[in-house]
């Protein structure tokens, strides 16, 4: 055990990785053989979490209503956690979601299109032809079979994609999202062919939207993502009030693909009559995680999973060790890079907090006349000429 122990210590990725697993591995046990359980704890939920509210609020000396108000959420939909690169818009994950929404209301509602759509834009067309399926590739992924359908991948689209996009640019995001769509699509198709003999048709984002799930798991498996559990439990149908539930997104796509797995195989086996494309879920994703394994994007995610916890732990009052660790292994891989010292200072103790970094040999003195500019920039305009101030004298005095 102590082995194992030191093994994890001095690999934390691999020991991040295995508790995600771990959570899987027990959500699914939990699923299993506690069901039952489950649904009970759904309906006394609201009573069980507002005496965890009543007591959690007297023992930090707080009012339970300034405490309620940190764990809920009035956002049904499940997005990411602490986004440092909000400040970056997405404008190809918006366009995307736009035309879809355009296509659909306009081309698949507004008119009567039913018949040429199926046999012409499905992959594969039910009429197919030497232009209808290289062309139906593509089409079919801004297709959709109900406002329910659409809305659904949207939505998921928009937590995943937006997020996915400020990391590895717009431009390779479009083309890597056709591309493991395109994946899908054939993975769909194949195992059709393959299991049944027979052409498959399918229409919809979903396999697009997996495959940046899939270099989601690579480029951002450190992000928490906020789940909405409904906190009022049946009564939440009229109140939509939810609570936020932090969860690891590894877990949640982990929980997706054994889903989408299970689902797949049911149909395969003639269980699971279903419509939903399984297959092209799992051809996208995997596409995706060896696109995104093959750009070596996880070592750009190692580098921010440390940057943010030694941003978060910064703004502690204490442990801030650990993220020290943090961020002098940011800079040891990536010494020019601003954002690992200066967003880590709270503004209003940036003198009382530089110094000790300073002693503490995690930070070259000349990164800081280049981080000047670039923390200037982030401050609120009424308060930019005292930061640049309190930088200026903070740098002739350290060096």
């Amino acid at each position: 055990m102590a082995t194992l122990s030191e093994y994890f210590s001095r690999h934390e990725e691999q020991a991040f990785i295995g508790k995600a697993f771990l959570t899987i591995f027990a959500i699914m046990l939990i699923r299993e053989y506690l069901s039952s359980l489950l649904m009970l704890l759904f309906i006394l939920f609201p009573v069980l979490f507002l005496i965890y509210i009543r007591l959690q609020a007297a023992a930090l000396d707080m009012r339970p209503t300034d405490l309620l108000a940190q764990h809920i959420t009035f956002m049904p939909v499940m997005h990411t956690d602490k986004e440092l690169l909000r400040k970056e818009t997405p404008y190809v994950t918006y366009g995307i979601v736009l035309l879809n929404v355009v296509i659909y209301y306009l081309l698949e509602v507004g008119f009567d299109n039913l018949e040429f759509i199926e046999k012409n834009l499905l992959f594969l067309p039910l009429e197919p032809n030497a232009w209808n399926i290289p062309a139906s590739l593509f089409s079919s992924m801004f297709l959709h079979a109900s406002s329910s359908h659409l809305w659904g991948n949207m939505l998921f689209l928009w937590a995943i994609g937006s997020v996915v996009e400020r990391r590895i640019g717009p431009q390779r995001f479009g083309i890597l999202y056709l591309v493991t769509g395109l994946f899908g699509s054939l993975a769909y198709v194949l195992v059709e062919f393959l299991a049944n003999g027979t052409a498959g048709h399918a229409l919809g984002a979903s396999g697009a939207i997996s495959g940046i799930m899939g270099i989601f798991a690579v480029r951002c498996y450190f992000k928490s993502m906020v789940f909405p559990l409904p906190v009022l439990g049946i009564f939440s149908l009229i109140f939509p009030i939810s609570l936020k539930v932090r969860l690891n997104s590894l877990v949640i796509i982990g929980l997706f693909f054994l889903a989408d797995l299970s689902g797949g195989i049911g149909q395969l086996a003639g269980t699971n009559s279903s419509m939903i494309g399984h297959w092209a879920h799992l051809g996208g994703m995997i596409s995706g995680m060896i696109i995104a394994g093959f750009l070596k994007l996880g070592k750009d995610a190692v580098e921010e999973r440390h940057l943010e916890a030694g941003v978060q732990a910064s703004h502690a009052k204490t442990g801030y060790a650990g993220g020290e660790k943090s961020i002098a292994l940011v800079l040891q891989n990536s010494p020019d890079n601003p954002d690992a010292l200066m967003p880590c200072w709270p503004w209003p103790d940036l003198n009382q907090s530089l110094p000790p970094l300073m002693k503490a040999g995690s930070i070259t003195q000349r990164l800081l006349p280049r981080c000047l500019g670039t923390v200037s920039r982030r401050q609120p305009m009424p308060s930019r000429n005292t930061t640049r101030n309190t930088l200026k004298a903070l740098i002739r005095l350290y060096c």
